[in-house]
């Protein structure tokens, strides 16, 4: 999202991040839906369930539940 933001075109993203067209043409597609900030929210929230259940403070399958929640929560 933040290279759209700076205004680069996709082929210019695909030398930049080394994602194939085809990822590349999905991701870019979908930075429309979600601001910087949403998807920083979404990221941290990640790498937080993955804390929580690698030092066992909750359930994989819970961590994963909650983050689909998050992501759908986000996403609106």
């Amino acid at each position: 999202r933040l290279l759209r933001d700076e205004n680069l075109s996709l082929p210019e993203i695909e030398k930049k991040t080394k994602l194939t067209n085809f990822v590349a043409k999905k991701v870019y597609g979908q930075t429309n839906k979600l601001s910087a900030k949403r998807l920083e929210e979404g990221y941290r929230a990640g790498v937080q369930m993955d804390f929580d259940v690698k030092s066992g403070k909750i359930r994989e399958r819970a961590a994963l539940d909650r983050m689909m929640l998050m992501l759908i929560e986000i996403s609106q």
